[in-house]
């Protein structure tokens, strides 16, 4: 089996807070994309709360599991984001293809030594061409200055 590759896409240190990351005009030209993500933490007092990804702006079906047991979403896809530091990964397999939907493969875990892992589904055949990563709810949680968000495509 070849040796996976990834290529940098693009690399943001957020310079200050914001509420949604994005990236955008995605090339169609690799297998998967990882995105790694680094939050310093969050503006106003969230605890350990969910915040959302959206593909090509569309939201899919997650799984979500942690120490409490599976948990379900049909609107959104979850992904863990606290007021601690949290590290996640997020894999999006056959990003380019056009004969399937979107999987998504969120494992993730936190200062305050909380491990995620999250299971989604984006039901569009259509090549992904944006990821944005959305804070909580309250608009007023935005991500820290600091925060660091990386994109690489992956070539097999």
């Amino acid at each position: 089996m070849p040796t996976a590759t990834y290529i940098a896409l693009a690399n943001l240190t957020l310079s200050a807070n914001a509420g949604t990351v994005t990236f955008s005009n995605i090339p169609n030209t690799y297998r998967d994309l990882v995105a790694v993500i680094n939050i310093v933490g969050l503006t106003g007092s969230p605890t350990a709360r969910g915040g959302y990804m959206t593909l090509n702006g569309s939201n899919g079906n997650s799984v979500f599991m942690d120490s409490g047991g599976p948990t379900s979403s049909t609107t959104d896809l979850v992904v863990p984001f606290s007021n601690n530091h949290a590290v996640f990964t997020v894999n999006i397999m056959d990003y380019s293809a056009t004969d399937k939907h979107k999987t998504v493969l969120t494992r993730a875990s936190t200062a305050a030594s909380s491990v995620w892992a999250i299971a989604g589904r984006v039901a569009t055949t259509s090549a992904i061409t944006s990821v944005a990563f959305i804070g909580p709810d309250d608009a007023s949680d935005q991500f820290l200055s600091g925060s660091t968000f990386a994109l690489y495509g992956i070539v097999s």
